[in-house]
């Protein structure tokens, strides 16, 4: 405390030419929340110019599988890529066998699925949070990815993870590894289910 607390206090004049420095008191300042940047997405896979896409839908069914299901803040609603030569992961492994990819910055070509968000103005995002598929938690959820973020018109790394195990419905949260300002956001997954799983 500094004294005089209930009282009130009154200054007889101002000082022209101070050392000391504002800093703030306790109270103003705000405790940090974490804001979801992306609306409610739903079946036109854009809402407010947040535009939801991915490499391939399952069936090219996008009414209840496509990439806005991912975005629709509903953990019952998953979207699906889907399943052919061209885009199936190995059986036995989880690895990505398919064809389709993004050629990352400093990376490289990486195949596999992926979902991708674009923003109607540049976002700089610090953290996500991926849910499990509710029905096939161990098998069909994301095991490794990478999150990637455009910027003049390249794609560059701002999270890798790798061997991630989801064991029931409860989503996990990482944090951003390299943070910027980027117009799109893509989740590229090149390994599904649980590294104890065969099918």
């Amino acid at each position: 405390s500094c004294g005089n607390e209930g009282l009130n206090v009154y200054a007889s004049k101002l000082i022209s030419n101070p050392i000391a420095e504002y800093i703030g008191c306790y109270n103003d300042k705000q405790n940090i929340t974490n804001i979801n940047v992306v609306p409610v997405l739903n079946s036109s896979n854009n809402v407010n110019g947040f535009i939801s896409s991915a490499s391939s839908v399952y069936m090219g069914n996008n009414d209840t599988l496509g990439a806005w299901a991912a975005f629709d803040q509903n953990p019952n609603t998953f979207w699906h890529s889907e399943v052919s030569s061209a885009t199936n992961y190995n059986a036995s492994t989880g690895v990505y066998e398919g064809t389709n990819g993004i050629t990352i910055v400093n990376v490289g070509t990486i195949n596999g699925e992926f979902l991708q968000i674009t923003m109607p103005s540049n976002i700089k995002v610090n953290k996500y949070s991926l849910a499990p598929r509710l029905d096939l938690i161990t098998t069909r959820s994301p095991n490794s990815w990478y999150i990637i973020g455009l910027k003049d018109n390249q794609w560059t790394t701002v999270d890798r993870q790798i061997n991630q195990h989801f064991t029931n419905s409860t989503p996990k949260t990482y944090n951003i590894s390299s943070p910027g300002d980027y117009s799109a956001y893509v989740l590229l997954v090149d390994k599904v289910g649980n590294d104890d799983q065969t099918t």
